[in-house]
């Protein structure tokens, strides 16, 4: 059985002797279900949170409304550098924009009868490997 420690943002898994740290760097509180139980792991303050760098351009008008266009680059602000048995959970946006860093995590989540999010089960990668995306560019 794996033990848990809540630090911060921070959440350090030990099992079997090995440590694992789960670093959430979204804007929000994350409620991790496991079963019957839960756990919340603290988010980062807004400003602190990594982004994906976007461009905006207006390029038209209805009426008086500007219709905008909104490019996503690549440049990914705020993003830490990878560490050793360190996973970053972070928004979709973000993972997508990194494909090539497997050390992202994006929350799965748990819906309610209604339709709400109302926590996570686990966490889903978007990383993909180099060999992955040549064959992708090649089909």
């Amino acid at each position: 059985m794996a033990h848990i420690h809540i630090s911060g943002i921070k959440m350090t898994i030990i099992e079997d002797g090995k440590e694992v740290k789960l670093i959430n760097l979204t804007p929000h509180p994350l409620n991790i279900i496991q079963g019957e139980d839960s756990l919340e792991l603290p988010g980062v303050p807004l400003e602190r949170a990594p982004r994906v760098e976007e461009t905006i351009e207006e390029i038209g008008k209805i009426g008086d409304f500007p219709i905008r266009r909104k490019s996503l680059s690549k440049k990914i602000i705020g993003l830490p550098e990878p560490e050793d048995n360190t996973y970053f959970i972070v928004s979709s946006l973000v993972a997508q924009a990194a494909k090539d860093r497997r050390d992202l995590l994006v929350p799965a989540p748990v819906r309610n009868e209604r339709g709400q999010v109302v926590g996570c089960d686990g966490f889903f990668t978007l990383y993909e490997s180099l060999y992955e995306r040549r064959n992708k560019n090649e089909a």
